[in-house]
């Protein structure tokens, strides 16, 4: 098997991943169905999977990360509040006997907590080798990007600030910001809150 063709089956296999379980509320899953279908967003005919990017909505702005970093999305389950975490930790849930720690990028953005309803998602990513729940608006698309479209991103006019970003890349119309969730979260934290109970 070449790499191009490994590369194009772990993509595939991380977007249909993405699909939240059969018994999961229906209405998101349908939400979810029609934002991540591999066929809707034409996933299944590229087989460059390092330049994959999935995009997700926070308000009115569109964020992206690398696709090989996703591990699968879910619609909002029950988290369990921990004290004495900042305001853009929303606890921690349990994920097939492994603790996860769920985080509010708006609150991690903006401070304000997202309040949540059945059309909000969790992406479950990869740091490091930890698994980590994002909480967003919604997944809207997937897109291949490569490097040299990546623009560094301005001083100015950002909600999240600079330094958690890799660049901007220009989709048709819009200004994706890509971020580097890598960055957005302390290491040492992640880890003392996958020793808590769920």
């Amino acid at each position: 098997m070449t790499e191009s063709e490994t590369l194009e089956q772990e993509a595939k296999a991380k977007t249909a991943a993405a699909l939240p379980d059969a018994e999961e509320n229906s209405a998101q899953k349908q939400d979810i169905e029609g934002a991540t279908a591999m066929d809707d967003m034409g996933l299944s005919q590229s087989v460059d999977a390092e330049n994959q990017y999935i995009t997700f909505t926070i308000n009115d702005e569109e964020y992206a990360t690398p696709i090989l970093t996703v591990q699968e999305i879910r619609g909002w389950m029950k988290t369990t509040p921990l004290p004495n975490t900042p305001v853009y930790v929303r606890g921690v849930t349990n994920l097939r006997g492994n603790i996860v720690p769920v985080f509010d990028l708006q609150a991690r953005f903006q401070n304000v907590l997202t309040e949540v309803t059945d059309r909000h998602v969790v992406i479950m990513a990869d740091i490091r080798g930890r698994t980590i729940g994002l909480l967003v608006d919604a997944i809207s698309d997937i897109l291949t990007i490569e490097s040299d479209r990546i623009q560094p991103p301005p001083d100015a006019s950002m909600t999240v600030e600079t330094q958690y970003l890799d660049g901007l890349v220009t989709a048709g119309k819009r200004m994706v910001a890509i971020v580097n969730i890598a960055k957005l979260f302390d290491m040492k934290m992640i880890d003392e809150l996958q020793q808590s109970p769920a």
